[in-house]
C-alpha cells in the first residue's frame, strides 16, 4: 500500500502530459549496474523498483556510470518494500582506500530517488570528461581537480526528489549538485566518509558530504533547494591547498574547489538562490575548513540565501587554524574591490539560522583547535547592507584554543556588514585549561559595520573570556539581555577596540550580574584609537533616552573599572552634543539606576600623590638617604575624579634649569642611584601605596648631586601625566653608616653600647604637603643613653653615644626611640606615636651628655636648666649670705638638733626621697600637679642643705659645669664656718659662751649630718666619669659626667677634684669614723673628751644598745648614694631600699615614745612612697602627684615639729616680761604674782637644763679651741 502511494505520487509529480511509464524489476545481480553502466540514454520515462532482498553489486571499471536523458525524460529509482535498497560499489575489495564508481544523472526532467543505501562508491569526476570541462571552464576561482570524485552526481535536473536516502563508507561527495533547480531532499543519511586515507595517501581531497554548486553556465530562474531531516554524522574532509579562510590563495589564483565536511553551498552565479536546511543534524565531522557546513559566494552579485532551521550542529570539528569553522563558515569573497550594489535588491541576506544549537560537548579534539563554531568573512563585499542573522540560536559548550568560541567573523573592508544575533543563548563556552583568559572569547567579530543583539530573551552566561571581542565594529543594543557570571581578561562581557561603538535602542533592558575581568571592565572594556576632532562617545543613544535601563551587580575587576572601563566616557560626542565630565556622570547615573557611581573607570588623566581623597601637590624637598625604603600614597584618577587603575614609570633625575632661550628645565638620569622598582601598579578605587627603596650605588662623594633632584612619576600610557618630587640625595644620617648592602645602617659605635638596637629610616607623609624622613634609634633599656655629635682634639662632628645620661637628659617613660633630626638633632619619642616626642637634652641644652647651655644661656644654681642670667643676680649672694646666720640661729634658738630626737626620721626621709624626685626625669611635666610637685621638692632638698630645689635660680651669666659643682659645696661650709666662727668669738665673749656653750657641738654636729648627703654626692659627682664610644676610634672618651666636654682628670677638672678632696673628705671621714668607731675611740683616753661630746650629741635621743641604728641608717644612705651614682635607677634601688624599711619599721631606738612615733611615720611614708612609685613605674604612670602628697605629709610633720620647738621660747619670753614686771613693782609687791614667776621660771629650769644658766665652766672642744 505504501508502495502504491508513493508510486502514485510519483506520477501526478511528473505531468498530466506523461501518459506511460517503464517498469524496471530489478531482481537479480548485476541487472542494475547493466542499467545504469550502459551508457544509455533515456527513450521514455522510467520507474527502476530494487529489490531490497539482496545487495545490488557495482563492479565496473569504469569510475562513472552516466544516466542521461536526451529529451527530458523522468527516473525513478526506489526499494520494491519498506526496506530500502542496497548498493554496493565494491564487490571484490571493500577495504580500498581509492574510489570505485560513481553515478551521474543528467539532462533528466524530473528524478527520483527513493529508499537507497549505497555502500562503498565514489568515482573520480574526472571520468566524466565533457561535463568536468564544462563545468570547469567557467570564470569561476575554483575548479575541481583530478581528484574530486562522487558518488551521486547531479546536472541540469529540472526537478530532483531524494528521500530516505542513506550513503555510507564513501569516496568523494556523497551527493553534488551543479545547478540545481528545484531540490527536495528528505531524510538523507551521510555518514562515514573513506577520505581519511585517501587523503594520506595522496595530500589531495576528494570531497566530502553534499555539495551544491551554483555557476552561470546555465540560466536558471529562482531555483529552490530544500533539503529536510538530514542526519550527517562522521563526514571527514583534510584540505591542504587551503588551510584556512583568510588564505590569501582564495584572492591570488584559481584552486581546486573547498568544501565542508558536510554541506557546501558554492555561490559564483549572477541568479538567486534559496537554499533551505532544516530539521537536520550534523554530528560528529571532521573538515579542516568546516567540520559541519560551508557558504561561500564568489563574486556572486545576487541576494542569495541559505537558510538553516531547527538543526543542531554539535561536536564536529575543524582545523588548527583561527579562520575556519567547528560547524558552520560563511565566505563572501569578491575579486574587485571597488565599491558597487547588487541592482535586485539593496539588502543581502546570505545567512539565516533559526532555533538551531551549536554544541561541542564530548570532543576530545579542542586541545588542538583553534576555529570556532560559525565563521564568517567579508572580502570586498558590496556596499549592499549584508545581514547575517542568527535567532534562537544556541552555543553551548564550545572549548577550543581560538578566539571566538560561537561566531568569529571579519572583512578586509568595513562595508555594511551586520551580524543579528536575536534572542541569542551562549552559556558555558570556553575552558582556562586550555587558554589564557586575554587570549578567549566567545564572540570575535572585527571590521564589521554593526553587530545587532536584540530580541526578549537573550542569555549569555559563565563563559570563559570576554564574551563579545570587537575590533572597529559597533554594537546596537536593542531588547532584553542578561549577562551572568562571565569571566574575562578586560571586560568580561563587552571587549571594544578601534572605533567601535554601543548604541542603545530607547526601551533597552540588559542586566550585567556577577561578571568578572581579570584586569579592567568587570563587565565592559572599550579601548579607542585617539581621536584628534570630534571624538565620538563609548555609549551613542537618541536624545530620548529615558527608557533605557542597565543595571551593573557584583561585578568586579582586579585593577580598574569593576563595571565599565572605557577611554571615552566623557568630553566626548553623542551625535552632535557635547557631554563634559559632569554631564556624563548625569547620564550614566540615570541610565544606569545609580548602578554605576562607583564601578565606572576610564583613563588616567592625573597621577598624584593622594591623601584624605584628594591630591597633593609638593613643593619642599624631601630628603633621601641610601637604601631606605618610603611609602608614598599615590593615586590615577580620571576625568570624573575616580580613582583608576594606572601603570606608573618611576626615575631619579637632576634638573639643570633652563636658559632664558629655553623654556623647560631639562632632566638627566642619576645613573650612580637606582630604584628598587621602577614600574609600580596603581590600583582602582583608592589609594596605593607605593613602596620605594632609593639605593646609592657606591657612597663616594661625586656620586652626591650637588644639582636639584627629582623624583619623577609619569603614566607608562601617556608620559605628559607625571607628576615630581624634589628630592635631596643625602648620605647617611647621624647614628648610621653605609654598609655593603648599599644601605644605611646603625653606627658601629652604637653596637659598642651592647644592647639589640634598631636603627630604621622610614617616610611619613602629612597632608600639609610635606614627607619628611622619621629616622629612629631605639633607646636602651634603661632610657639613660645618649647618642649625638660632639667635638674632640683630632675631629669635628664625630658621632658618639653613651650608656647613660640621667643628669641632663629627658628619660621620660615610654619614649624608647632616638629619633634624628634632619639638622642632626636629637629627640625622643614614643615608637608607637613619633609625634609624641621630646628633646633628647633638656630645656635649652646641648652637646655631648646635654652637658652644654645654648649660646647666651647659663648654668643655673639650683636647677639642671638652662636660662638667661645677668650678671645682677650676683646680689643674691646676699641673701643666701644672710640666710646662713639665720638658719644658724634658728637651731641655737629652737633647738632643731638631733640631740632633741625629733628630726631623725625626717632627714632620713630628704635624703632618700631625692633619688626618687631625680627620677622625675622620666616624665613629661603635667600643668599644676608638676608645679606643685616642684615646690615640695624643693623644700624637701632645702631639708639637705641643697638648693637643688628644681627651681632655675641664676647666679651670674656664663656659669659653667665647673663652677656650680664648686659652688654645691659653699653653702654647707659656709654654715660650718658660720658655728665655728661662734664657737671661736665665744672665746671673747663670756655672754656669748654662755648662751651656746650647751648648744655649741649639737649645733655643729646637727649641720654636718644635715649637709651628709650635699658632701657626700658633690665628692661622688667631681669623682663621676662616663665614657663615650665614637665612630672613628676603638678606644672611648673618658669624660666628667657634668660636662662631657671636660676631659676627665685634667685642666680645671683636676683643681675641682683636688679641692673637693681637701675641703670634703676629711669632714666626711672625721664624721663617719666617729659614727662607726665611737664607743671604741671612747675607750682612749687622749681623745675621749673630744669625741665624747660630738658621740653623745649624735647619740642622745637613743636607747642604750640602741645607737646602732643611726650608724646604719648613715650607711645605708652612703651606700644608696653611690649605687645611684653609678647609675643605678629607683626602679632598681627599690627593692633593696624596700626590704631596709621593712626592718627598721618593727626597730624602736628612741628613748622617748615620740619620737619613734615621728620616725615610724617617716619610714612608713618612705615605705608606701617606695611601692607607689614602683607601682606606677612598671606601669607607665606618672609617680609626682603621690611624691608631692608624700612629700607634703613630712613638711606638715617637720612643720609641726619646727611648731613644737617654738613653745619654750614664748614662755621664755613671757618669764622675761614676769621678771621685769617685778623690779618695776618692788614697793608694791604682790606676793601672788611673783609666785607664779617664780613657779614658772623653775618649771623651765627644769625642762630645758642650763642654756639660760650663767656657767663658769666650758666644754672640752669650746675649751681646746679657746686654749
Amino acid at each position: 500500500m505504501p508502495l502504491f502511494l508513493f508510486l502514485s505520487i510519483i506520477v501526478f509529480s511528473s505531468g498530466l502530459a506523461v501518459k506511460s511509464h517503464t517498469y524496471e524489476h530489478i531482481t537479480e545481480d548485476g541487472v542494475l549496474e547493466s542499467f545504469l553502466c550502459a551508457d544509455k540514454p533515456l527513450k521514455e520515462d522510467t520507474i527502476v523498483i530494487l529489490s531490497a532482498n539482496f545487495t545490488h553489486f557495482i563492479s565496473t571499471a569504469s569510475s562513472f556510470c552516466l544516466i542521461n536523458s536526451s529529451s527530458n525524460y523522468s527516473l525513478t529509482l526506489t526499494s520494491n518494500s519498506t526496506q530500502p535498497a542496497i548498493v554496493s560499489c565494491n564487490s571484490t575489495n571493500t577495504s580500498s582506500v581509492l574510489p570505485t564508481t560513481g553515478f551521474a544523472f543528467s539532462n533528466i526532467r524530473n528524478l527520483t530517488l527513493h529508499k537507497l543505501v549505497l555502500r562503498g562508491c565514489g568515482g573520480y569526476l574526472k571520468g566524466l570528461v565533457g561535463l568536468m570541462k564544462t563545468i570547469n571552464s567557467t570564470e569561476s576561482s575554483f575548479y575541481f581537480s583530478e581528484y574530486h570524485s562522487a558518488v551521486l552526481l547531479f546536472l541540469n535536473i529540472d526537478t530532483l526528489h531524494i528521500m530516505d536516502i542513506k550513503i555510507a563508507s564513501y569516496y568523494g561527495f556523497a551527493l553534488l549538485f551543479v545547478n540545481p533547480v528545484n531540490v527536495t531532499g528528505h531524510c538523507i543519511a551521510i555518514t562515514a566518509s573513506k577520505s581519511a586515507q585517501f587523503i594520506s595517501r595522496h595530500r589531495k581531497s576528494p570531497g566530502s558530504g553534499i555539495f551544491l554548486l551554483f555557476y552561470d553556465k546555465w540560466k536558471i530562474v529562482f531555483p529552490n533547494i530544500f533539503l529536510d531531516r538530514m542526519k550527517l554524522f562522521t563526514n571527514f574532509d583534510d584540505n591542504y591547498d587551503i588551510t584556512d579562510l583568510n588564505d590569501p590563495k582564495l584572492f591570488e589564483k584559481r584552486i581546486p574547489v573547498i568544501n565542508a565536511a558536510c554541506l557546501t553551498v558554492f555561490f559564483t552565479q549572477n541568479f538567486t538562490v534559496n537554499v533551505y536546511i532544516s530539521n537536520s543534524t550534523i554530528k560528529r565531522n571532521y573538515g579542516s575548513i568546516s567540520g559541519g557546513a560551508l557558504v561561500l559566494h564568489s563574486n556572486s552579485f545576487t541576494n542569495s540565501q541559505v537558510s538553516i532551521t531547527n538543526t543542531m550542529f554539535e561536536s564536529n570539528t575543524g582545523n588548527k587554524s583561527y579562520y575556519c569553522a567547528l560547524h558552520l563558515a560563511v565566505l563572501y569573497k569578491f575579486n574587485v574591490k571597488e565599491h558597487f550594489y547588487v541592482k535586485q535588491t539593496k539588502i543581502l541576506q546570505p545567512l539565516y539560522v533559526y532555533n538551531s544549537s551549536f554544541t561541542g560537548e564530548n570532543i576530545i579534539f579542542y586541545d588542538t583547535i583553534k576555529s570556532g563554531a560559525i565563521y564568517f568573512a567579508a572580502y570586498n563585499p558590496p556596499d549592499n547592507k549584508i545581514n547575517v542573522v542568527l535567532s534562537n540560536v544556541k552555543c553551548n559548550h564550545i572549548n577550543t584554543l581560538g578566539k571566538g568560541y560561537c561566531l568569529q567573523a571579519n572583512s578586509n573592508w568595513r562595508a555594511s556588514c551586520n551580524i543579528i544575533l536575536e534572542n541569542f543563548l551562549a552559556k558555558n563556552n570556553g575552558n582556562f585549561l586550555l587558554l589564557p583568559i586575554m587570549e578567549s572569547s566567545t564572540f570575535m567579530i572585527s571590521n564589521i559595520s554593526n553587530l545587532v543583539l536584540s530580541g526578549s530573551k537573550n542569555h549569555y552566561i559563565r563563559n570563559y573570556g570576554s564574551v563579545f571581542y570587537l575590533a572597529d565594529t559597533d554594537v546596537v543594543l536593542d531588547g532584553y539581555f542578561n549577562f551572568n557570571n562571565n569571566n574575562g581578561g578586560r571586560g568580561s562581557v563587552f571587549f571594544l577596540y578601534g572605533t567601535s561603538r554601543f548604541y542603545l535602542v530607547n526601551g533597552l533592558r540588559a542586566s550585567f550580574i556577577k561578571n568578572n575581568a581579570l584586569l579592567q571592565g568587570g563587565a565592559i572594556y572599550a579601548a579607542f584609537d585617539n581621536c584628534t576632532k570630534k571624538c565620538m562617545c563609548t555609549f551613542l543613544l537618541n536624545s530620548t533616552h529615558n527608557n533605557i535601563s542597565i543595571n551593573f551587580i557584583d561585578n568586579t575587576a582586579t585593577e580598574s573599572g569593576s563595571s565599565v572601563y572605557s577611554t571615552n566616557l566623557y568630553n566626548c560626542y553623542i551625535k552632535d552634543e557635547y557631554y563634559s565630565a559632569f554631564k556624563a556622570k548625569v547620564l550614566f547615573h540615570q541610565i544606569s539606576n545609580g548602578t554605576l557611581d562607583t564601578g565606572l573607570s576610564t583613563y588616567t588623566d592625573k597621577v598624584c600623590i593622594f591623601i584624605d581623597n584628594e591630591c597633593i601637590t609638593f613643593s619642599d624637598t624631601i630628603s633621601v638617604y641610601p637604601g631606605q625604603t618610603f611609602a608614598i600614597p599615590m593615586a590615577a584618577l580620571d576625568g570624573l575624579n575616580h580613582t583608576v587603575f594606572s601603570e606608573v614609570s618611576l626615575g631619579l633625575f637632576k634638573v639643570l634649569k633652563s636658559h632664558l632661550s629655553q623654556k623647560t628645565n631639562r632632566f638627566f638620569p642619576i645613573f650612580s642611584w637606582s630604584l628598587s622598582d621602577s614600574r609600580q601598579i596603581l590600583n582602582e578605587g583608592t589609594f596605593t601605596v607605593v613602596q620605594l627603596t632609593i639605593q646609592l650605588r657606591n657612597e663616594t662623594l661625586n656620586q652626591i648631586p650637588h644639582q636639584e633632584s627629582i623624583l619623577l612619576v609619569q603614566a607608562t600610557t601617556k608620559s605628559d601625566i607625571n607628576f615630581s618630587l624634589p628630592i635631596n640625595l643625602k648620605t647617611c644620617p647621624v647614628g648610621f653608616e653605609f654598609n655593603q648592602e648599599q644601605q644605611c645602617k646603625c653606627s658601629k659605635a652604637i653596637l659598642k653600647l651592647q644592647y639589640p638596637a634598631k636603627c630604621a629610616i622610614s617616610y611619613e607623609l602629612n597632608k600639609n604637603q610635606k614627607m619628611f624622613p622619621n629616622i629612629t634609634i631605639s633607646r636602651p633599656s634603661t632610657l639613660t643613653g645618649w647618642i649625638g655629635l660632639l667635638n674632640t682634639s683630632l675631629e669635628t662632628n664625630v658621632f658618639g653615644v653613651a650608656s647613660t645620661c640621667s643628669l641632663y637628659c629627658n628619660a621620660i617613660r615610654n619614649f624608647n626611640v632616638f629619633v634624628i633630626k634632619e639638622n642632626a638633632s636629637i629627640e625622643i619619642a614614643d615608637i608607637q606615636n613619633l609625634g609624641n616626642s621630646a628633646p633628647l637634652c633638656l630645656e635649652y641644652r646641648e652637646g655631648p651628655l646635654c652637658t652644654q647651655c645654648f649660646p647666651g644661656y647659663s648654668v643655673t644654681f639650683s636647677s639642671n636648666q638652662c636660662k638667661r642670667c645677668s650678671n645682677w643676680w650676683l646680689l643674691t649672694l646676699i641673701i643666701y649670705a644672710a640666710i646662713g646666720p639665720l638658719f644658724i640661729y634658728i637651731l641655737y634658738a629652737l633647738q632643731l638638733t638631733l640631740t632633741t630626737g625629733t628630726l631623725y626620721g625626717i632627714i632620713f626621709y630628704a635624703q632618700i626621697i631625692v633619688l626618687f624626685n631625680n627620677d622625675s626625669n622620666y616624665y613629661q611635666e603635667m600643668l599644676l600637679s608638676m608645679y606643685y610637685y616642684r615646690l615640695t621638692n624643693g623644700i624637701i632638698s632645702l631639708i639637705n642643705l641643697n638648693f637643688d630645689t628644681g627651681i632655675p635660680l641664676c647666679l651670674y651669666n656664663g656659669m659653667t659645669e665647673l663652677v656650680r659643682s664648686g659652688l654645691g659645696l659653699v653653702f654647707p661650709i659656709y654654715l660650718l664656718l658660720i658655728v665655728v666662727g661662734l664657737i671661736v668669738a665665744s672665746r671673747y665673749s663670756v655672754k656669748l659662751s654662755n648662751r651656746i656653750s650647751h648648744s655649741s657641738v649639737q649645733v655643729l654636729v646637727t649641720v654636718v649630718h644635715l649637709s651628709f648627703t650635699r658632701l657626700l654626692t658633690s665628692v661622688l659627682d667631681v669623682f663621676n666619669s662616663v665614657e663615650i664610644f665614637t665612630n672613628t676610634t676603638e678606644v672611648p672618651l673618658i669624660v666628667w659626667y657634668n660636662d662631657a666636654t671636660v676631659e676627665y682628670g685634667r685642666g680645671n677638672h683636676l683643681i675641682l677634684m683636688i679641692i673637693t678632696s681637701l675641703i670634703v673628705v676629711p669632714i666626711l671621714l672625721v664624721y663617719i669614723i666617729i659614727l662607726i668607731a665611737g664607743k671604741l675611740l671612747l675607750k682612749i683616753d687622749s681623745v675621749r673628751e673630744y669625741i665624747r661630746p660630738i658621740y653623745e650629741a649624735m647619740h642622745a635621743p637613743f636607747k642604750s644598745n640602741s645607737e646602732f641604728s643611726f650608724s646604719i641608717n648613715v650607711l645605708f644612705v652612703s651606700m644608696i648614694y653611690i649605687m645611684y651614682i653609678r647609675h643605678f635607677t629607683a626602679s632598681r634601688l627599690i627593692p633593696i631600699g624596700s626590704v631596709y624599711f621593712q626592718i627598721i619599721t618593727f626597730i624602736h631606738p628612741f628613748k622617748k615614745t615620740y619620737n619613734n612615733v615621728l620616725n615610724f611615720i617617716c619610714i612608713i611614708v618612705l615605705s608606701i612612697v617606695a611601692v607607689t612609685w614602683y607601682y606606677f613605674n612598671i606601669n607607665g604612670y606618672n609617680p609626682t602627684t603621690a611624691l608631692a602628697i608624700a612629700n607634703s605629709a613630712i613638711i606638715l610633720m617637720l612643720t609641726a615639729v619646727i611648731l613644737s620647738h617654738i613653745s619654750p621660747f614664748t614662755r621664755f619670753i613671757k618669764r622675761k616680761k614676769c621678771y621685769l614686771t617685778t623690779k618695776m613693782q618692788w614697793l608694791n609687791h604682790r606676793s601672788g604674782t611673783r609666785a607664779q614667776c617664780t613657779s614658772e621660771n623653775n618649771n623651765f629650769r627644769q625642762r630645758q637644763g642650763s642654756f639660760f644658766e650663767s656657767c663658769s665652766e666650758r666644754e672640752p672642744l669650746l675649751q681646746m679651741i679657746n686654749d
